[in-house]
């Protein structure tokens, strides 16, 4: 995903109805009627969450689970962020069972290295998240992302709204308030001096078996060795963390494997230094 994949939120709203959709189904098991006959009985307190559009089960949930479609969700996302008349890039990345609305606002952060700030909204059918915000900082020299969620040390309360009908009764009102704050100078300031801080702790190895040693902590096995030869012996901990991230966003991944990869990354760039 480079900047040039963005468009308008028009043209992003159009693109929803490509989004998989997602029905409820009755859950049956097998059980005894009174003269000990074979019967089939429904589940009362559980249902199936069934993916329509790919014709396949996702999930069993209980009855206070809340559906809601990925393209209900964006468009009540849109149309909040077009309510509050900011220029906006959109981004719709499509994964079946989970989606995600990327929304860039280019003129927040002036003449800053990273220029476009904006948030990641995230919703799942197969409850592997709720609906969820996360910070993203776009590199224009790199054109790539840097996602972060561990966002409460930076000022930004975390966006996480569990799939239940009465959490999603004010999420247009959420929404507008997380963008708010992840505009906010607040926020700004903070992710500046979190990029010194860590700018200031410098790593030095003695060869590439010990970049990949580390390297191995995020990665495994497979990519550590061929990442560990684009690292120079000495770098900072915030120029380690931007190769991972560049490497977690460019990769030929599994989208599951490339959020792995991400918040491993993350967890390295916000620990304490040693």
């Amino acid at each position: 995903m480079l900047l040039s994949d963005f468009t308008d939120p028009g043209t992003a709203r159009h693109a929803l109805e490509s989004l998989d959709t997602v029905t409820t189904k009755p859950l049956y098991f097998w059980d005894e009627d009174a003269e000990g006959q074979p019967e089939l009985k429904r589940l009362e307190n559980h249902r199936l969450l069934f993916n329509a559009t790919a014709r396949e089960p996702v999930v069993p949930a209980t009855l206070i689970y809340a559906v809601l479609p990925h393209a209900e969700a964006f468009a009540r996302i849109l149309d909040a962020v077009e309510g509050m008349n900011l220029e906006t890039m959109c981004y719709l990345e499509d994964l079946g069972n989970t989606a995600r609305l990327w929304l860039l606002f280019p003129d927040s952060w002036d003449e800053h290295p990273f220029v476009n700030v904006g948030i990641r909204i995230t919703n799942s059918y197969d409850m592997s998240v709720s609906l969820q915000g996360d910070l993203v900082l776009w590199s224009v020299p790199n054109d790539s992302a840097i996602v972060l969620s561990r966002t409460k040390d930076l000022g930004l309360p975390p966006l996480a709204l569990p799939h239940r009908a009465m959490a999603y009764e004010n999420l247009e009102e959420r929404v507008r308030c997380y963008i708010e704050t992840a505009r906010s100078e607040t926020v700004r300031q903070a992710v500046d001096t979190e990029i010194e801080r860590t700018a200031a702790i410098i790593l030095r190895f003695q060869s590439d078996d010990e970049k990949t040693k580390l390297l191995r902590e995020i990665f495994g096995k497979k990519l550590s060795a061929r990442v560990a030869t684009r690292m120079p012996e000495t770098l900072s901990r915030w120029e380690f963390f931007r190769i991972v991230a560049d490497v977690a966003h460019k990769e030929d991944l599994p989208p599951l494997m490339r959020e792995i990869f991400r918040a491993k990354a993350e967890a390295f760039l916000c620990a304490p230094s040693a």
